[in-house]
């Protein structure tokens, strides 16, 4: 399916685009993971704005209406804190270690989903994250971000494992697994 991928800041600063952009996003929907719906309709922009943030858009023509989102993923400048190698002969695997204050910058695969109105035939796991790691290399390029973070539930877990991710963390609070990837895995 031929998508458009374009940042929400661009799409809501298009004038032929705005408008029917916020309908899209009033009519995206996750049947599984409201948070991820809520997030893209209720904070998104406002953390574009404050630069907390950028969120970006995987748009559809649809013929009932101008664009449907297909799929949207959102990326966050962050920090981990005292990386270590969990491995000494994989120096690839990393772990997250509280014990004291060495930061290192990551890049937070803050939210991604895709409208439970499509499906894996529309874009895959696959497709959503070769776009997510070409934006990630822009970032790296700039000299942002040694790793990448992401939380997510069990029924992924393999899935993330599949592309390189390493599990590192089961919040006992939310249930969501913590991966990390060394980002020059992508380079």
């Amino acid at each position: 399916m031929e998508y458009i991928l374009i940042s929400l800041d661009e799409a809501l600063h298009t004038p032929e685009m705005s408008s029917t952009i916020f309908e899209a996003i009033e009519r995206f929907n996750i049947d599984i993971d409201q948070d991820v719906s809520n997030f893209l309709k209720y904070k998104a922009q406002e953390h574009n704005d404050i630069n907390l943030s950028s969120t970006y858009l995987f748009l559809v023509e649809d013929d009932y209406y101008d664009y449907e989102i297909l799929a949207y993923f959102t990326l966050v400048n962050n920090k981990v804190f005292s990386v270590k190698n969990a491995n000494p002969e994989d120096r690839d695997i990393i772990f997250i270690n509280d014990d004291n204050n060495n930061h290192q910058a990551a890049i937070l695969i803050a939210q991604l989903g895709r409208n439970s109105k499509y499906d894996t035939s529309h874009i895959n796991l696959t497709g959503i994250l070769n776009e997510i790691f070409i934006k990630i290399k822009d970032i790296i390029k700039l000299g942002g971000g040694r790793f990448i973070i992401l939380d997510c539930i069990d029924d992924h877990i393999i899935r993330y494992e599949e592309k390189g991710f390493t599990k590192i963390n089961r919040n006992r609070t939310n249930g969501l697994n913590t991966f990390i990837m060394y980002s020059k895995k992508l380079v």
